[in-house]
């Protein structure tokens, strides 16, 4: 058989900067979280609209780098 070259990172139980989902949360809500909107169907299509119109930097990288360079 051949060796696996697979292997596991540790993440930190709590960790908003590598958490990609994070900065999709905090974009949204620096963007929105102000606005009164007319129905709930235009809080979703604003909503859907914020999240299709960006490309977020996600930091994930730099965090796996640094566990390589330890």
């Amino acid at each position: 058989m051949h060796a696996s070259t697979k292997s596991f990172v540790n993440f930190p139980p709590y960790a908003p900067d590598f958490n990609p989902i994070e900065h999709v949360w905090n974009t949204i809500k620096t963007n929105l979280s102000n606005i009164q909107f007319d129905s709930f169907e235009t809080t979703r299509k604003m909503f859907a609209d914020e999240i299709n119109e960006r490309i977020f930097n996600y930091k994930i990288w730099q965090f796996v780098l640094r566990l390589l360079y330890l």
